[in-house]
C-alpha cells in the first residue's frame, strides 16, 4: 500500500504552479531589459539637440525678416529630422537678411523655400530681358483695389482728343504685365493682417501709380501719348486666361499713333484737368 502511494503520478497543481512562477520570472526579466534599453536610448539622445527657427508673428509676402520675428526652439534631433528644410539658429544671419516670398502665419517653422536671399530678391530680376518698366499715374478713385496684384495684366485707359475730335475714352494700350502696385513689387497679402509702416493693409489698396513692363520703344510711345491725357488714366484688370490668349508684344492703339511721335506743346501734368 505504501509503495503504491509513493510511486503514484505527480500532482498536476504543483506542476502548473512551477510553470507560472517561471513565466512571471521571465516576464520580469523582459520588463527589466526593456527599461534598460529605453534608458540607454534616452541617455544617448539627451545631448543631441538642435535649435530651429520658428516664426513668432504673422508675416506677409515681401516682409523683411528681423530677429524679433523669430523664435529659437530647441528640439531633439530625432524629431527634427522631419524638418530637414527648416532654418536652424546658426543660420540666423541668413534669415534676417532675407525676405519672405509668401504669407507665413505665426507658429510656422521657417523653411528655406519661404525665403528669398538678398542675391535673388531684387524685383528688377523679374523684368523680361531687354524690356523696361514704365510707371503710370492713375486716378486713385478708379483703382480696382485688391483685384489688382503684382503679376496681373491690365489695359490702360484715358480721355483723349485725337485729330480735332471731341474728347473720348480710349484703351491706350492693352495686356501690360504689372510689376509694382503703388510702389510695391510684392503680391498683396491674403488672410494675414500684419501692420506695415505707413498704415494698414486696406489703406494700401488705393494707390496713385502702377508700374508695368514694356519694350523700350513702346515706353517712349506711351510717354508721348500720356502727355496728351485729359485728367488721369485708369486701368482695367484682365482675366488671366484672356491675357494668356493674347499674342505679340503690347502696342499703342492704332488711332493714337499720331500722338506717339510728339509731346503736346503745353502738356499739362497728369491728374490736372481743364
Amino acid at each position: 500500500m505504501a509503495d503504491e502511494t509513493t510511486n503514484g503520478p505527480p500532482i498536476t497543481g504543483v506542476s502548473n504552479k512551477k510553470l507560472l512562477i517561471v513565466a512571471v520570472v521571465l516576464a520580469a526579466v523582459v520588463v527589466v531589459l526593456y527599461n534598460v534599453q529605453v534608458s540607454r536610448y534616452r541617455d544617448a539622445q539627451a545631448g543631441e539637440m538642435v535649435e530651429l527657427l520658428r516664426v513668432a508673428v504673422d508675416m506677409r509676402a515681401g516682409d523683411r525678416i528681423t530677429a524679433d520675428d523669430l523664435q529659437v526652439v530647441k528640439m531633439n534631433v530625432s524629431f527634427a529630422r522631419g524638418l530637414a528644410n527648416c532654418l536652424t539658429a546658426d543660420r540666423m544671419d541668413y534669415a534676417v537678411s532675407s525676405t519672405l516670398n509668401r504669407d507665413v502665419p505665426k507658429g510656422q517653422w521657417l523653411l528655406y523655400e519661404y525665403t528669398t536671399s538678398p542675391e535673388q530678391q531684387s524685383p528688377s530680376r523679374r523684368i523680361q530681358p531687354r524690356w523696361v518698366t514704365h510707371t503710370i499715374s492713375v486716378d486713385p478713385q478708379k483703382t480696382p483695389g485688391e483685384i489688382l496684384n503684382v503679376g496681373d495684366r491690365v489695359n490702360i485707359l484715358a480721355m483723349l482728343a485725337v485729330a480735332g475730335k471731341s474728347v473720348r475714352a480710349y484703351r491706350i494700350i492693352e495686356n501690360l504685365k504689372v510689376v509694382a502696385v503703388g510702389g510695391r513689387s510684392y503680391q498683396q497679402p491674403g488672410r494675414v493682417t500684419r501692420r506695415r509702416t505707413g498704415g494698414s493693409s486696406s489703406a494700401a489698396r488705393q494707390y496713385r501709380k502702377i508700374t508695368v513692363e514694356v519694350p523700350p520703344d513702346v515706353s517712349l510711345q506711351l510717354a508721348n501719348v500720356l502727355s496728351h491725357v485729359r485728367g488721369s488714366a485708369w486701368v482695367e484688370v484682365r482675366n488671366p486666361a484672356d491675357s494668356a490668349a493674347a499674342s505679340g508684344p503690347p502696342s499703342v492703339h492704332r488711332e493714337l499713333r499720331s500722338l506717339t511721335a510728339a509731346v503736346a506743346g503745353a502738356a499739362r501734368p497728369m491728374g490736372m484737368t481743364d
